[in-house]
């Protein structure tokens, strides 16, 4: 059998879940990284938009961390689908409450976009939340948890906060 690549259509192996997860152990440093932050509540997932150099117009604003954070939840979103069809229930539910905590940071920003790139973001964890579901991957524990991290996440506060952000730079 010919070893697992992108677009050649075989696996290595009798589980393309692993290969997957294999192909992209590349990146488990930086998984790593962002796994230590989950259980710290102070943990800052996206740089302080107070601390930001602010133009004169806010639609000059330069925000490229949304660009990395919309690649890394599209990221994780793979990786979480990978480890439930491989059986690796820790990993699955670690990626996914990685993107939580991406999307609540970004869903704190008081910008439009942050609220645009967390719904993106939202997408990608309802995805893969679905597929983890469907391969009955966790324990009632490890969904509980989850979903204290679902509810943490207010999207009408954010909605709010953004569209008055918004107004006040028109105004401005």
């Amino acid at each position: 059998r010919r070893k697992a690549g992108f677009g050649n259509g075989t696996a290595s192996s009798e589980n393309p879940g692993r290969d997957v997860l294999e192909a992209l152990s590349v990146n488990n440093a930086l998984i790593s990284e962002l796994a230590s932050g989950i259980n710290r509540p102070q943990a800052q997932w996206t740089p302080a938009w107070k601390t930001r150099e602010m133009p004169e117009l806010l639609f000059e604003t330069a925000l490229p961390h949304y660009n990395s954070v919309q690649g890394v939840t599209q990221y994780l979103a793979v990786c979480a689908t990978a480890a439930a069809r491989a059986g690796n229930t820790a990993s699955a539910h670690e990626a996914l409450q990685i993107i939580g905590k991406l999307n609540e940071a970004n869903l704190n920003d008081p910008f439009i976009i942050g609220l645009l790139v967390a719904a993106t973001g939202s997408l990608n964890m309802i995805n893969a939340t679905w597929e983890v579901c469907d391969a009955q991957c966790g324990s009632a524990a490890d969904f509980t948890n989850w979903e204290s991290v679902l509810s943490s996440t207010d999207y009408q506060r954010a909605t709010l906060q953004a569209w008055r952000t918004e107004l006040a730079a028109a105004l401005n």
